[in-house]
């Protein structure tokens, strides 16, 4: 993870993003579908899509888009926390949770946060607790699943 003059390396944005998307397919694959809304297939049968200030839910059924949901902010990044029915969008300075029924739940504005923060560029979620780690310029943030600051650590040199 740190490259010969020490800094912190952090894998290309493509790279991360594309093991996410091979990762929701698998989790597409694996779980039962079933008609209600408020099933666990909403997300595990789903797949998520960002474009601009749009976030789309895919339906791995019927490959179609079974909705759309406008967001106040260009998206940077995404993740879904299936175990808890969220889905997590950076954009800009700030990390907006939506629930089950894809209404904003939470709205962080990163920068009231952190003053000196950089525009973020990554968030990558923990299923396990639900906890997020966000990359900006030279600072890792992590935030526990409610959006609670836990720690933040600050390189050297811009973490890419």
């Amino acid at each position: 993870m740190f490259d010969r003059d020490g800094t912190l390396f952090v894998f290309h944005w493509i790279l991360r993003s594309l093991r996410n998307v091979i990762a929701l397919a698998l989790l597409c694959m694996a779980a039962p579908m079933s008609a209600g809304t408020d099933t666990p297939a909403v997300f595990s049968g789903s797949v998520w899509v960002a474009s601009h200030h749009v976030l789309y839910r895919i339906d791995s059924s019927t490959n179609q888009i079974a909705q759309s949901v406008p967001l106040p902010y260009e998206v940077t990044d995404m993740a879904v926390d299936a175990p808890r029915y969220a889905v997590w969008v950076l954009a800009h300075k700030h990390l907006v949770r939506l629930d089950r029924q894809t209404s904003i739940t939470l709205e962080l504005n990163l920068a009231a946060l952190v003053p000196d923060i950089s525009d973020p560029r990554a968030v990558q979620l923990n299923p396990y607790d639900g906890s997020l780690t966000v990359v900006a310029g030279k600072k890792v943030l992590r935030l526990d699943h409610q959006g609670r600051l836990l720690w933040q650590w600050k390189s050297a040199a811009e973490i890419r």
